[in-house]
């Protein structure tokens, strides 16, 4: 609307211009053999010419790239240009370190710092530590920013606040005053270890608080879960579907599937990735799902000493992992099932050693996912962890995956082979794992072949040298008008032309 204004705007002044210099010359030197045709002839010359200047101007304003790092709608800051989202979560460091966490980080479109958290001694209020100098940076770099809102993994907490409507709009109300003040793009709500009596409460937060942020992304994480196993409250306490209405992306923390209550196994082994995948598909649209990676991996020992005979001997960032895995000069092995190495090596007590390694190839195996289901993209705890190698080729496989949307109809991903696995027994609540947002997870049975397909079984973005509409609607429209000048100047020499 404002370019059109533009153009007519133009056209007018150029046409008066044209008038008043018709009638000043008529005034001055009276009526002339052919002045009349001269005037018209000039207003159709005169008034293509104009439109097709303007046109032009219009033109290239389109061709015009935007600067780098910047972007045209700020609201759509955390889409990359293939449109997916890249999310690092920030855990544990400095101003400094963030920074830096960034800067090697290819492709990343959203950061979401660990900020905001209910406040255990004052049921209600919040505990607020915003960084001024974080967000201008990630801006600056065209990087959105959804902080993260938790509950200190305190469901008794989480529903006292949630079930009473003063306490909760009093914490939606807090949350929309910071996120103006700070100039946040968004949020993202990190609830876990809940009451299933809270799941629909926690919906209705985050209703509340895309009624009172419109204009700001509103993002919320789900644990993983499948047909074949339920892990009490931390899997149930959530209405998926409800939730898939209500928010903007639906984070789904993919990993954990192995840790203090189900020993020796992958982190997150690809079978379990893409069966957990599905589950949340079913309610969930797959424009709306992001899918949560790990990057750290957990070292296994056989010990009989301990709980289920395995002790959890560490749990590591990838780069860490690896150094220990180097150092200990281990003895590697593919598992298909898991999609990942499984590192070998004995230690000084003679305890057999295993660690199922994320590492470059293993995450670029589920984030074909996001191309096999049309996801919106992929979330990572956490930034740091990792070497910079991993973001440099996610970033290059998210570029060559066809924007998000439902896959095509001849492969519905929302369809799984029937449980052969018994359900699991029920376990007792594990302690908060040390790595942030994640929660324990259950051993599941491998995927089907479909569900782990390769990106070629999604059609890929075609890249192409055409024009898009609007700018080839505008070069022919300066093609009629480049006609219509050659027709106006074509009268005035066939008039002028002595008889």
């Amino acid at each position: 609307m404002r370019r059109s204004g533009v153009l007519a705007g133009a056209t007018v002044a150029v046409v008066g211009t044209q008038r008043k210099v018709a009638t000043s010359a008529a005034v001055a030197a009276g009526p002339t053999p052919g002045s009349t045709v001269l005037r018209a002839t000039a207003l159709v010359v005169a008034v293509p010419l104009a439109l097709l200047v303007a046109m032009l101007v219009a033109i290239l304003g389109l061709r015009t790239p935007p600067a780098a790092g910047a972007t045209a709608d700020p609201a759509a800051r955390h889409l990359r240009p293939d449109g997916h989202i890249a999310l690092a979560w920030l855990y544990g460091g400095s101003t400094a370190e963030y920074i830096a966490q960034i800067d090697r980080a290819d492709g990343l479109s959203v950061v979401s710092p660990t900020w905001w958290y209910l406040d255990p001694a004052r049921p209600g209020a919040l505990e607020i530590d915003t960084d001024a100098a974080l967000v201008a940076h990630a801006h600056g770099r065209g990087i959105a920013v959804w902080p993260l809102f938790g509950n200190h993994i305190d469901p008794d907490l989480t529903d006292q606040v949630l079930r009473d409507p003063s306490l909760r709009a009093g914490v939606v109300d807090q949350i929309a005053a910071e996120v103006r003040r700070s100039g946040v793009d968004g949020v993202n709500v990190d609830f876990e270890n809940l009451h299933d009596r809270t799941a629909p409460l926690l919906t209705q937060l985050v209703a509340d608080l895309q009624a009172a942020l419109p204009d700001r992304v509103i993002s919320v994480d789900v644990t993983a879960m499948t047909d074949t196993w339920v892990l009490g409250n931390w899997s149930t306490a959530f209405d998926r579907e409800g939730l898939g209405r209500v928010a903007d992306y639906v984070m789904l923390m993919a990993y954990d599937q192995h840790n203090a209550l189900r020993r020796d196994g992958p982190v997150a082994g690809l079978s379990w990735v893409a069966e957990s995948t599905a589950f949340l598909l079913r309610t969930v649209p797959p424009e709306k799902v992001v899918l949560g990676l790990p990057l750290y991996a957990r070292d296994w020992a056989e010990d009989p000493s301990a709980e289920q005979g395995i002790d959890l001997d560490a749990t590591l960032g990838m780069e860490a992992m690896a150094r220990r895995a180097a150092e200990r000069g281990t003895a590697v092995a593919y598992d298909p099932a898991a999609g990942m190495d499984v590192h070998t090596y004995v230690d000084e007590r003679g305890r057999p050693h295993r660690i199922w390694m994320e590492d470059v190839a293993s995450l670029q195996r589920k984030t074909v996912l996001v191309a096999t289901h049309g996801l919106a993209g992929i979330a990572a705890w956490r930034a740091g962890f990792e070497p910079p190698e991993v973001w440099t080729a996610l970033d290059a496989q998210l570029a060559a995956v066809a924007p998000p949307g439902p896959p095509p109809a001849t492969a519905d991903p929302t369809t799984a082979d029937p449980p052969t696995a018994d359900p699991p027994t029920a376990e007792p609540t594990p302690d908060p794992p040390p790595t942030g947002p994640v929660v324990p997870q259950a051993e599941t049975r491998p995927a089907p072949a479909s569900e782990v397909a390769t990106p070629t079984e999604r059609p890929m973005a075609v890249m192409t040298t055409a024009l898009p509409a609007p700018r080839s609607s505008a070069i022919a429209l300066a093609a009629a008008l480049l006609v219509l000048v050659g027709l106006g100047l074509a009268e005035v020499v066939r008039r002028r032309r002595p008889r």
